[in-house]
């Protein structure tokens, strides 16, 4: 037996039996042998069900004295991603995938699991596990015992293809951190495992347990896009979604809500939410990995468009109806023109007149025109200068000085980088038109 990986199984179960177990109530672990189970505590009926077992079969039992699971609920507390509690704003997490990893490891190791409830008076789980190499096929077993120091059994090495549902926290993989940032908000530990395991190469990930707590990192971190579950305590995915649409720090991030219900009002609401994407469980993971990349180059796109409406040479929003992100752009457009005349004008106090710290406004201004803030205040600072060259408003140096640069050659400098010719080369082609 992988005694780690049982032990896994067992916390997991433990951690359940804790949860739904009120103050003063009882959870007990029972360990029995075949042969010892007339000292054991179990019920006649739970004996009854170990007599298939060989006197090398080792039973372990979890009961609680908590709230119970209903029967329509029983048949399924298997499955991936089912959730017992099904209503909005759960108070107590799901079983989530848990007990779907707990199962398969204990079929990886031969045995079963089962489970017997009743509502109101509790809950009973039981492993049956056999012990020794009689239930094991040959390619199975090390046949090789000086060889196995510091190699898993292959009976182990089986329990690879579940490795996507576990957070691994030894990964070795650095991701580059331009790489998007994603924000996952789900209360089930395991869920979030599972969707972690899918990014981790890709993404820089961040996970919150609630609506609540994903609200503050959302507005701490502003992250790229946020996959989201709606069932959750304290705020559910809705509200989530609802506050971080209309924030304007936040509201330019994308959404993916995920949920258990199926039905078409449910899928109605999430998106009157301004939810960008609503996928239903159980998912696949790959599917989800390219709603995430299709969002991110949406996004991307739109960066491209605002890009071009708000750095071409006297651009200026049209009199249609803005966006929210539109609505910002203006307003650190015009917070940056009325400070052009300070050479001393920087992100300190930009971000202050924008009522954001230094790195709330560095990762809004990247999300929607990928420019640093410095960048935003020089490419403004450069868009005014091209309209006094195109007055002649002066000699280059004095509108350097007027665009609040307060170094000519620093200017003639950016100007090149900007636009590939310097300030004298511009106004040349001016004339020749």
């Amino acid at each position: 037996i992988d005694q780690e990986k049982m032990t896994q199984v067992v916390n997991n179960l433990l951690s359940n039996a804790f949860k739904f177990t009120p103050t003063g109530g009882r959870v007990a672990v029972e360990v029995v042998s075949r042969w010892s189970l007339v000292d054991s505590q179990m019920t006649k009926d739970q004996r009854l069900r170990t007599k298939d077992l060989s006197e090398n079969s080792t039973v372990i039992s979890i009961s609680d004295t908590g709230s119970g699971i209903a029967p329509d609920h029983l048949a399924h507390i298997f499955d991936r991603f089912y959730q017992a509690d099904d209503s909005i704003s759960r108070e107590q997490e799901g079983t989530g995938i848990g007990l779907a990893i707990a199962q398969e490891m204990v079929k990886l190791h031969g045995g079963e699991i089962e489970v017997e409830s009743e509502v109101g008076v509790g809950t009973t789980f039981l492993i049956f596990l056999p012990i020794g190499k009689e239930h094991l096929r040959e390619e199975e077993m090390d046949c090789h015992p000086e060889r196995s120091e510091g190699r898993q059994s292959s009976v182990v090495s089986r329990q690879s293809e579940f490795s996507k549902f576990e957070n691994d926290e030894m990964k070795s993989s650095i991701i580059h951190e331009e790489a998007p940032l994603l924000l996952i908000v789900e209360d089930n530990p395991d869920m979030r495992a599972f969707i972690r395991g899918y990014f981790e190469e890709t993404c820089q990930v961040m996970e919150a347990e609630n609506g609540e707590e994903g609200m503050q990192v959302a507005i701490d971190q502003i992250p790229d896009v946020v996959v989201s579950d709606v069932m959750m305590p304290k705020m559910d995915g809705y509200a989530f979604c609802r506050r971080i649409k209309a924030d304007d720090r936040t509201c330019h991030i994308p959404v993916i809500l995920l949920t258990a219900r199926a039905t078409q009002e449910s899928r109605l609401e999430g998106l009157e939410t301004g939810a960008d994407d609503f996928i239903t469980k159980p998912f696949d993971g790959e599917e989800l990995q390219v709603r995430v990349k299709n969002l991110v180059e949406q996004r991307k796109k739109l960066s491209e468009h605002y890009q071009k409406k708000f750095e071409l040479i006297a651009a200026r929003p049209s009199d249609a109806p803005l966006s929210r992100d539109e609505k910002f752009l203006n307003k650190a457009q015009a917070v940056v023109e009325a400070n052009l005349a300070n050479p001393e004008y920087g992100v300190e106090e930009f971000s202050s007149d924008m009522a954001l710290s230094r790195y709330q406004l560095h990762r809004k201004l990247r999300a929607l025109v990928d420019q640093s803030a410095t960048e935003f205040i020089r490419t403004i600072r450069l868009n005014y200068a091209i309209g006094l060259l195109q007055k002649k408003a002066g000699n280059i140096s004095e509108i350097a000085y007027d665009a609040g640069f307060n170094n000519p050659t620093y200017f003639t400098i950016s100007f090149k980088k900007k636009y590939g010719i310097s300030p004298s080369e511009y106004l040349d082609q001016l004339d020749k038109n």
